[in-house]
């Protein structure tokens, strides 16, 4: 009769942790599905016109022309791209903006957002197309380029581009 409680009382145990290990696993998948985003093209299609907008704009120059050691107050920073990001804000997406010189120091003033910050944010995310990528979990697009200023000593700069929902940026702190 013991041995028969012991095998019963083991049968029950396993069937139990088996039923919690499923519906644990269940919990884990429908949390996943839920912090996965899919790419957007729309998204895409954004970034990379704002990026061709701000590479071609002649106040990129006006921005990085700022003496050195003195740095770009961000609100003068986002004042100059303004022209550019309103037709972009409608499409429900919001940009953060930050230029590095070639040794890497941040061009804007009270920036503490480190370039490492944003290599390892291109590392970690998927490449979409040449220099798109984009962050599934945090539903983030990030494009970079350089640029190149023939009246700055401290160039070639790195800008960098966030694009975030505008539902995202609420609750996103970098920068």
């Amino acid at each position: 009769l013991i041995g028969w409680l012991i095998v019963l009382s083991a049968y029950l145990s396993m069937t139990l942790f088996d039923g919690y290990l499923q519906h644990d696993l269940q919990s884990r998948k429908e949390l996943a599905q839920k912090l996965y985003h899919e790419e957007s093209d729309l998204a895409v299609s954004s970034i990379e016109d704002v990026r061709t907008q701000l590479q071609s704009n002649p106040r990129m120059e006006e921005l990085l022309s700022v003496p050195s050691p003195f740095k770009m107050h961000r609100s003068e920073f986002d004042y100059i791209n303004k022209e550019i990001l309103q037709g972009n804000l409608s499409q429900g997406y919001e940009y953060l903006f930050n230029a590095y010189n070639q040794s890497g120091e941040n061009m804007i003033y009270e920036c503490y957002t480190p370039m490492s910050y944003y290599e390892e944010q291109k590392r970690k995310s998927d490449t979409i197309s040449g220099n798109v990528f984009f962050d599934p979990i945090k539903n983030v697009y990030l494009t970079s380029w350089i640029y190149e200023s023939p009246t700055q000593e401290l160039g070639p700069f790195t800008i960098f581009l966030e694009q975030y929902p505008s539902d995202v940026a609420a609750s996103q702190t970098t920068g």
